[in-house]
């Protein structure tokens, strides 16, 4: 997991070593995530990492000026 922050924009991005999508049965977990990312106007980043596992990144506004900067993954 890693947290990076700037002035404007949070950053939060959790990666595992497990067998990415392809072991995960059907919910609503990661719509919902979204839901609530892109709510307050942010977005949010989910997938197969190339070396194996999942990752999801997470970029929060933290103003009102939105989202200037790009997390790093």
């Amino acid at each position: 997991m890693s947290l990076d922050y700037g002035p404007e924009v949070l950053c939060i991005v959790v990666r595992d070593q497990g067998p990415g999508a392809a072991g995960v049965a059907g919910g609503f977990g990661l719509a919902g995530m979204r839901e609530r990312v892109e709510a307050v106007g942010g977005s949010l980043t989910t997938g197969d990492r190339p070396d194996g596992g999942f990752m999801v990144a997470a970029e929060l506004p933290l103003g009102t000026a939105g989202r200037l900067e790009r997390c790093s993954r």
